[in-house]
């Protein structure tokens, strides 16, 4: 076991502009988990990789509630060191988001909670069904992981990554919820589509009839559908950001492009145009909205 590290303290004048783009967004799921009701008092906990440092990221204090959140007082912690709670951090927090974002280099954010809707389903055997519309952002592109105990212990994190594997939700059975994305927006929707969808779940179980399962081939369409729309928003997003960015090098980083990629404009239009053209009839699988140039945008 590695040292027990202390957690670095940072002043305004250190933080460089994308930095604190990433403090504001993740202060800001802080407040929106605690203004859904999905916060545990000081437990539970989200967290974002820093721009330009991707192997630190930010969370909150160990003793601050979830409303006392700023983008000032997050703490940036490397996922390399070994920390507790004396260093201001939560342990099993600190265990399982810095695996997560140790052994997945597309996530960027990670949500997790326990609230009682969450541990439900996580407590079923049968996980997540396809039975609403919400629950289609899952088809087969969620993972389950059995109950270890408190997330303490540093070789649980690769059976956990093992569990998430490239998917973009975990139930951690007995336990609760976690939700990752590129961004904080994409985490946290992702969080609230999959709590919209267990609460669904179970009050329909509830109700003791006959469940109606969605198809397989309506599932997949379903879902790349929204891909598709959300992938159309996102790479607009992009565009507006780096219109509006003078400088590369935060152009580079306001599109999703890691540190010391460029970020290719043309590319990103060539991509959007392509996707603007994809129809949902057309969709039969998720690579159908990957075209070529979508993979060209940062190099």
């Amino acid at each position: 076991m590695n040292k027990l590290a202390s957690v670095p303290k940072s002043s305004r004048g250190e933080i460089s502009p994308a930095e604190w783009e990433a403090r504001v967004d993740l202060a800001a799921v802080y407040r929106l988990t605690a203004h859904y009701g999905w916060d545990d008092v000081i437990y539970n906990h989200s967290s974002m990789r820093v721009p330009g440092e991707p192997r630190k990221f930010l969370m909150k204090k160990h003793d601050l509630l979830y409303t006392e959140v700023t983008a000032s007082n997050l703490v940036k912690v490397s996922m390399d060191e070994d920390l507790d709670e004396k260093s201001g951090v939560n342990r099993p927090g600190f265990t399982l988001h810095g695996g997560v974002l140790k052994g997945r280099a597309d996530v960027n954010c990670a949500v997790h909670i326990h609230t009682e809707t969450g541990m439900a389903l996580a407590g079923l055997k049968h996980g997540l069904r396809m039975i609403s519309q919400q629950a289609m952002r899952f088809y087969q592109r969620i993972g389950y992981h059995p109950y270890e105990g408190i997330t303490e212990d540093f070789s649980e994190r690769e059976r956990i990554l093992k569990a998430l594997s490239n998917h973009r939700a975990l139930v951690l059975q007995n336990h609760g919820l976690l939700t990752v994305g590129k961004n904080a927006r994409e985490a946290f929707i992702l969080m609230k589509y999959l709590m919209s969808a267990a609460t669904i779940q179970l009050k329909m179980e509830a109700t003791g009839g006959e469940l109606i399962e969605i198809p397989a081939a309506v599932c997949e369409k379903v879902y790349t559908c929204s891909e598709a729309a959300a992938l159309r928003a996102f790479l607009g997003a992009d565009q507006a950001a780096c219109q509006s960015t003078l400088n590369a090098e935060q152009c580079a980083t306001a599109t999703g492009c890691d540190a010391g990629q460029t970020y290719h404009a043309d590319m990103a239009q060539a991509c959007l145009d392509a996707v603007k053209a994809i129809t949902c009839a057309q969709l039969t699988s998720i690579e159908v909205i990957t075209p070529p140039a979508c993979n060209m945008i940062c190099t």
